[in-house]
C-alpha cells in the first residue's frame, strides 16, 4: 500500500527543514518523471510552485518546470489547463517565458483522388 500524498504547503514546508538550503534533489526526481509527461509528477510540481515556496525552493521549481516545459510542452499545458486559478498564475510565473507557444494546428487530410495539376 501507498502512503496518502503529502499536501503541497506541508510538502514544501518539511523540504525547506529537511534540507534548509538545497531541496534540489527532491525537485529534480520530480521533474524527471515529470519530463517523460508523468501527469502525477507535474501536477505535484504545479501544487509545490502554489505552496509559498522558500527562495531556494523557488529557485528549484523554476529550473525544474522550465526542463519540463522543454521536455513534455504538452503534458505540462494540459495540466496548466486543469489547475486551479491560483496553480496555474503561481506556476506560470515561475516559468515565465520557457513555456513554448501551442503548435500550429495541422491541416486536415483529404480523402479521395488528388485533383489533376493544371499544366
Amino acid at each position: 500500500a501507498s502512503a496518502p500524498a503529502l499536501p503541497p504547503a506541508p510538502l514544501a514546508r518539511l523540504l525547506a527543514l529537511a534540507r534548509p538550503g538545497d531541496p534540489a534533489p527532491v525537485v529534480a526526481a520530480l521533474g524527471d518523471l515529470a519530463g517523460e509527461g508523468n501527469g502525477e509528477a507535474i501536477g505535484r510540481l504545479l501544487a509545490l510552485a502554489a505552496a509559498d515556496p522558500t527562495p531556494p525552493l523557488r529557485a528549484a521549481l523554476a529550473g525544474v518546470l522550465g526542463e519540463v516545459a522543454d521536455a513534455a510542452p504538452t503534458e505540462l499545458r494540459l495540466a496548466l489547463g486543469a489547475a486551479a486559478p491560483p496553480v496555474r498564475e503561481a506556476s506560470l510565473a515561475l516559468l515565465g517565458d520557457r513555456l513554448p507557444p501551442d503548435p500550429p494546428p495541422v491541416a486536415p487530410a483529404t480523402v479521395g483522388p488528388v485533383p489533376p495539376r493544371a499544366p
